[in-house]
Protein backbone atom coordinates (compact mmCIF):
# COMPACT_ATOMS: atom_id res chain seq x y z
CA UNK A 1 0.00 0.00 0.00
CA UNK A 2 1.25 3.48 -0.74
CA UNK A 3 1.34 6.19 1.92
CA UNK A 4 -2.00 7.71 0.94
CA UNK A 5 -3.77 4.35 1.00
CA UNK A 6 -2.22 3.52 4.37
CA UNK A 7 -3.46 6.82 5.82
CA UNK A 8 -6.94 6.17 4.42
CA UNK A 9 -7.04 2.71 5.98
CA UNK A 10 -5.77 4.02 9.33
CA UNK A 11 -8.44 6.73 9.31
CA UNK A 12 -11.12 4.18 8.52
CA UNK A 13 -9.94 1.95 11.37
CA UNK A 14 -9.98 4.94 13.74
CA UNK A 15 -13.48 5.83 12.59
CA UNK A 16 -14.90 2.35 13.09
CA UNK A 17 -13.14 2.30 16.46
CA UNK A 18 -15.23 5.32 17.51
CA UNK A 19 -18.33 3.61 16.11
CA UNK A 20 -17.63 0.45 18.13
CA UNK A 21 -17.05 2.43 21.32
CA UNK A 22 -20.48 4.06 20.88
CA UNK A 23 -22.21 0.94 19.63
CA UNK A 24 -25.27 1.43 21.83
CA UNK A 25 -26.20 4.63 20.00
CA UNK A 26 -26.52 3.17 16.51
CA UNK A 27 -26.59 -0.64 16.74
CA UNK A 28 -30.39 -0.67 16.58
CA UNK A 29 -30.38 1.19 13.27
CA UNK A 30 -30.00 -1.51 10.62
CA UNK A 31 -28.88 0.81 7.81
CA UNK A 32 -26.00 2.18 9.88
CA UNK A 33 -25.07 -1.23 11.28
CA UNK A 34 -24.98 -2.74 7.79
CA UNK A 35 -22.77 0.05 6.50
CA UNK A 36 -20.33 -0.30 9.40
CA UNK A 37 -20.16 -4.03 8.65
CA UNK A 38 -19.47 -3.25 4.98
CA UNK A 39 -16.66 -0.83 5.90
CA UNK A 40 -15.07 -3.42 8.19
CA UNK A 41 -15.24 -5.92 5.35
CA UNK A 42 -13.38 -3.39 3.16
CA UNK A 43 -10.76 -3.03 5.87
CA UNK A 44 -10.37 -6.80 6.10
CA UNK A 45 -9.81 -7.10 2.35
CA UNK A 46 -7.25 -4.29 2.45
CA UNK A 47 -5.31 -5.92 5.29
CA UNK A 48 -5.30 -9.26 3.49
CA UNK A 49 -4.19 -7.72 0.19
CA UNK A 50 -1.55 -5.64 1.97
CA UNK A 51 -0.11 -8.84 3.46
CA UNK A 52 0.07 -10.35 -0.03
CA UNK A 53 1.55 -7.20 -1.52
CA UNK A 54 4.23 -6.87 1.14
CA UNK A 55 4.94 -10.60 1.55
CA UNK A 56 8.64 -11.45 1.74
CA UNK A 57 9.42 -13.28 -1.50
CA UNK A 58 13.09 -13.96 -0.89
CA UNK A 59 11.93 -17.27 0.60
CA UNK A 60 11.08 -18.42 -2.91
CA UNK A 61 14.75 -18.48 -3.84
CA UNK A 62 15.78 -19.80 -0.43
CA UNK A 63 13.36 -22.72 -0.70
CA UNK A 64 14.52 -23.55 -4.20
CA UNK A 65 18.14 -23.68 -3.04
CA UNK A 66 17.17 -25.87 -0.10
CA UNK A 67 15.39 -28.22 -2.50
CA UNK A 68 18.49 -28.25 -4.72
CA UNK A 69 20.65 -29.24 -1.77
CA UNK A 70 18.19 -31.91 -0.56
CA UNK A 71 17.97 -33.49 -4.01
CA UNK A 72 21.73 -33.22 -4.54
CA UNK A 73 22.58 -34.88 -1.23
CA UNK A 74 20.07 -37.67 -1.79
CA UNK A 75 21.30 -38.30 -5.34
CA UNK A 76 24.95 -38.23 -4.25
CA UNK A 77 24.32 -40.72 -1.44
CA UNK A 78 22.61 -43.09 -3.86
CA UNK A 79 25.38 -42.52 -6.45
CA UNK A 80 28.07 -43.62 -3.98
CA UNK A 81 26.20 -46.89 -3.40
CA UNK A 82 25.85 -47.34 -7.18
CA UNK A 83 29.61 -46.74 -7.62
CA UNK A 84 30.38 -49.48 -5.09
CA UNK A 85 27.87 -51.74 -6.81
CA UNK A 86 29.42 -50.98 -10.23
CA UNK A 87 32.97 -51.70 -9.02
CA UNK A 88 31.97 -55.00 -7.41
CA UNK A 89 30.01 -56.13 -10.49
CA UNK A 90 32.53 -54.81 -13.03
CA UNK A 91 30.04 -52.38 -14.56
CA UNK A 92 32.42 -49.68 -15.80
CA UNK A 93 29.71 -47.91 -17.78
CA UNK A 94 27.58 -47.39 -14.68
CA UNK A 95 30.59 -46.20 -12.70
CA UNK A 96 31.43 -43.66 -15.38
CA UNK A 97 27.85 -42.34 -15.37
CA UNK A 98 27.53 -41.66 -11.63
CA UNK A 99 31.05 -41.36 -10.16
CA UNK A 100 31.37 -37.59 -9.59
CA UNK A 101 32.30 -35.32 -6.64
CA UNK A 102 29.48 -34.29 -4.30
CA UNK A 103 29.38 -30.68 -5.51
CA UNK A 104 28.56 -31.84 -9.05
CA UNK A 105 25.23 -33.03 -7.77
CA UNK A 106 23.92 -29.59 -6.86
CA UNK A 107 26.14 -26.94 -8.44
CA UNK A 108 25.56 -25.94 -12.03
CA UNK A 109 22.66 -25.15 -14.34
CA UNK A 110 19.26 -26.36 -13.23
CA UNK A 111 18.91 -28.58 -16.29
CA UNK A 112 22.35 -30.13 -15.68
CA UNK A 113 21.79 -31.08 -12.04
CA UNK A 114 18.26 -32.31 -12.69
CA UNK A 115 19.68 -34.51 -15.47
CA UNK A 116 22.19 -36.01 -13.06
CA UNK A 117 19.52 -36.67 -10.43
CA UNK A 118 17.26 -38.29 -13.02
CA UNK A 119 20.13 -40.49 -14.19
CA UNK A 120 20.91 -41.70 -10.65
CA UNK A 121 17.23 -42.39 -10.08
CA UNK A 122 16.93 -44.30 -13.37
CA UNK A 123 20.04 -46.41 -12.74
CA UNK A 124 18.96 -47.25 -9.21
CA UNK A 125 15.54 -48.20 -10.50
CA UNK A 126 16.86 -50.39 -13.35
CA UNK A 127 19.28 -52.21 -11.01
CA UNK A 128 16.89 -52.46 -8.06
CA UNK A 129 16.59 -56.26 -8.13
CA UNK A 130 20.36 -56.78 -8.03
CA UNK A 131 20.83 -54.03 -5.46
CA UNK A 132 18.21 -55.57 -3.19
CA UNK A 133 19.52 -59.14 -3.50
CA UNK A 134 23.06 -57.93 -2.91
CA UNK A 135 22.09 -56.07 0.27
CA UNK A 136 23.02 -52.63 -1.07
CA UNK A 137 21.48 -49.71 0.84
CA UNK A 138 19.20 -48.42 -1.91
CA UNK A 139 15.48 -49.15 -1.82
CA UNK A 140 12.45 -48.23 -3.88
CA UNK A 141 11.68 -45.77 -1.06
CA UNK A 142 14.96 -43.97 -1.81
CA UNK A 143 14.01 -43.70 -5.48
CA UNK A 144 10.60 -42.28 -4.53
CA UNK A 145 12.18 -39.81 -2.08
CA UNK A 146 14.64 -38.57 -4.71
CA UNK A 147 11.80 -38.04 -7.17
CA UNK A 148 10.00 -36.02 -4.50
CA UNK A 149 13.02 -33.75 -4.04
CA UNK A 150 13.32 -33.34 -7.81
CA UNK A 151 9.66 -32.37 -8.04
CA UNK A 152 10.01 -29.78 -5.27
CA UNK A 153 13.01 -28.25 -6.99
CA UNK A 154 11.48 -28.09 -10.46
CA UNK A 155 8.15 -26.78 -9.15
CA UNK A 156 9.88 -23.84 -7.49
CA UNK A 157 11.22 -22.52 -10.80
CA UNK A 158 8.17 -20.42 -11.83
CA UNK A 159 7.54 -19.02 -8.36
CA UNK A 160 9.32 -15.64 -8.81
CA UNK A 161 7.10 -14.84 -11.82
CA UNK A 162 4.06 -15.92 -9.85
CA UNK A 163 5.18 -13.63 -7.00
CA UNK A 164 5.33 -10.60 -9.28
CA UNK A 165 1.90 -11.33 -10.70
CA UNK A 166 0.53 -11.89 -7.20
CA UNK A 167 1.92 -8.55 -6.01
CA UNK A 168 0.54 -6.73 -9.05
CA UNK A 169 -2.87 -8.30 -8.50
CA UNK A 170 -2.85 -7.24 -4.85
CA UNK A 171 -1.87 -3.67 -5.77
CA UNK A 172 -4.81 -3.45 -8.18
CA UNK A 173 -7.18 -4.97 -5.62
CA UNK A 174 -6.07 -2.47 -2.96
CA UNK A 175 -6.80 0.48 -5.22
CA UNK A 176 -10.30 -0.82 -5.98
CA UNK A 177 -11.05 -1.69 -2.35
CA UNK A 178 -9.99 1.74 -1.07
CA UNK A 179 -12.45 3.24 -3.54
CA UNK A 180 -15.24 0.95 -2.29
CA UNK A 181 -14.38 1.78 1.32
CA UNK A 182 -14.56 5.52 0.69
CA UNK A 183 -17.96 5.16 -0.99
CA UNK A 184 -19.25 3.18 1.99
CA UNK A 185 -17.90 5.81 4.37
CA UNK A 186 -19.67 8.61 2.51
CA UNK A 187 -22.93 6.66 2.64
CA UNK A 188 -22.41 6.09 6.36
CA UNK A 189 -21.99 9.83 6.94
CA UNK A 190 -25.27 10.48 5.12
CA UNK A 191 -27.05 7.84 7.19
CA UNK A 192 -25.66 9.37 10.39
CA UNK A 193 -26.81 12.92 9.55
CA UNK A 194 -29.93 12.74 11.78
CA UNK A 195 -27.64 12.03 14.76
CA UNK A 196 -25.95 15.41 14.31
CA UNK A 197 -28.79 17.02 16.24
CA UNK A 198 -29.55 14.27 18.77
CA UNK A 199 -26.07 12.82 19.37
CA UNK A 200 -23.79 15.70 18.43
CA UNK A 201 -20.76 14.58 20.45
CA UNK A 202 -20.81 11.09 18.99
CA UNK A 203 -21.51 12.35 15.47
CA UNK A 204 -18.59 14.77 15.53
CA UNK A 205 -16.21 12.29 17.17
CA UNK A 206 -17.03 9.65 14.55
CA UNK A 207 -16.49 11.98 11.60
CA UNK A 208 -13.25 13.26 13.10
CA UNK A 209 -12.17 9.65 13.53
CA UNK A 210 -12.69 8.98 9.82
CA UNK A 211 -10.76 12.11 8.85
CA UNK A 212 -7.56 11.21 6.99
CA UNK A 213 -4.50 12.52 8.79
CA UNK A 214 -1.83 13.96 6.53
CA UNK A 215 0.52 14.31 9.49
CA UNK A 216 0.61 14.01 13.27
CA UNK A 217 -1.65 16.16 15.43
CA UNK A 218 1.29 18.12 16.77
CA UNK A 219 1.85 19.55 13.28
CA UNK A 220 -1.71 20.87 13.00
CA UNK A 221 -2.10 24.47 14.16
CA UNK A 222 -5.84 24.89 13.58
CA UNK A 223 -8.48 22.21 12.93
CA UNK A 224 -11.71 23.80 11.70
CA UNK A 225 -14.93 21.80 11.49
CA UNK A 226 -17.91 23.24 9.61
CA UNK A 227 -21.49 22.42 10.51
CA UNK A 228 -24.92 23.60 9.49
CA UNK A 229 -26.15 25.88 12.26
CA UNK A 230 -29.62 24.33 12.33
CA UNK A 231 -29.02 20.62 11.72
CA UNK A 232 -25.47 20.30 13.04
CA UNK A 233 -24.57 18.25 9.94
CA UNK A 234 -20.99 18.59 8.76
CA UNK A 235 -20.47 20.63 5.60
CA UNK A 236 -18.02 19.71 2.88
CA UNK A 237 -16.86 22.08 0.17
CA UNK A 238 -16.46 25.09 2.47
CA UNK A 239 -13.85 27.48 1.09
CA UNK A 240 -11.34 28.66 3.68
CA UNK A 241 -8.62 31.26 3.28
CA UNK A 242 -5.89 33.01 5.19
CA UNK A 243 -5.23 35.99 2.98
CA UNK A 244 -2.21 37.17 4.97
CA UNK A 245 -0.41 33.93 4.12
CA UNK A 246 -2.12 33.33 0.75
CA UNK A 247 -3.48 30.01 2.00
CA UNK A 248 -6.67 28.61 0.46
CA UNK A 249 -8.29 25.28 1.24
CA UNK A 250 -11.61 23.46 0.92
CA UNK A 251 -13.25 21.40 3.64
CA UNK A 252 -13.10 17.62 3.31
CA UNK A 253 -16.03 15.20 3.04
CA UNK A 254 -16.04 15.20 6.82
CA UNK A 255 -16.29 19.00 6.95
CA UNK A 256 -12.73 19.64 8.09
CA UNK A 257 -10.01 22.08 7.09
CA UNK A 258 -6.58 21.72 8.68
CA UNK A 259 -3.98 24.48 8.65
CA UNK A 260 -0.54 23.17 9.51
CA UNK A 261 2.00 24.87 11.74
CA UNK A 262 4.52 24.55 8.91
CA UNK A 263 2.19 26.78 6.88
CA UNK A 264 1.39 29.38 9.52
CA UNK A 265 4.19 29.52 12.06
CA UNK A 266 3.50 31.38 15.32
CA UNK A 267 1.00 34.21 15.14
CA UNK A 268 -2.60 35.39 15.22
CA UNK A 269 -4.51 35.29 11.95
CA UNK A 270 -7.83 36.07 10.35
CA UNK A 271 -9.68 33.44 8.32
CA UNK A 272 -12.57 33.77 5.90
CA UNK A 273 -14.95 30.87 5.21
CA UNK A 274 -17.65 30.68 2.56
CA UNK A 275 -19.97 28.18 0.92
CA UNK A 276 -22.71 28.70 -1.66
CA UNK A 277 -26.11 29.38 0.00
CA UNK A 278 -24.45 30.14 3.34
CA UNK A 279 -23.39 33.41 4.90
CA UNK A 280 -19.65 34.02 4.88
CA UNK A 281 -17.91 33.75 8.25
CA UNK A 282 -14.83 35.72 9.27
CA UNK A 283 -12.79 34.66 12.27
CA UNK A 284 -10.12 36.98 13.68
CA UNK A 285 -7.25 36.56 16.13
CA UNK A 286 -7.02 32.81 15.59
CA UNK A 287 -3.85 31.74 17.34
CA UNK A 288 -1.24 29.46 15.81
CA UNK A 289 1.35 28.08 18.21
CA UNK A 290 3.98 25.38 17.80
CA UNK A 291 3.04 22.04 19.34
CA UNK A 292 -0.56 23.03 20.04
CA UNK A 293 -3.66 22.26 17.98
CA UNK A 294 -6.78 24.40 18.22
CA UNK A 295 -10.05 22.64 17.30
CA UNK A 296 -12.59 25.23 16.24
CA UNK A 297 -16.20 24.62 15.23
CA UNK A 298 -17.59 27.01 12.64
CA UNK A 299 -21.38 27.10 12.43
CA UNK A 300 -22.61 28.14 9.01
CA UNK A 301 -25.99 29.89 8.63
CA UNK A 302 -28.09 29.66 5.49
CA UNK A 303 -28.42 33.02 3.78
Amino acid sequence: MNDKQTRELNASLAGTGVMDYNNSIWSGTASIANKVTAIKANQGVLKAQQAIQEKYRGGVKDSKENARKDAGEKAFGMARVLVAFAVETGNTVLKGEVDFPKTKYWKGKDSTVVGMWDLVKARADSNMTALTSGGYLITTGDVTALQGFIDIFTNWKPKPVMGKAEKKSATTAIKKEVGKMKVNEELLFDLMAPLAATQANFYNAALDGFEVMDSGNRHIANWFTFVDDVTGVRLDGVNGSNEALSLRKKSSKRGVIKFMYEETGNGNYSYMFSKPRYRAVEMTNVKSEEGKMNKIEVRMVLS
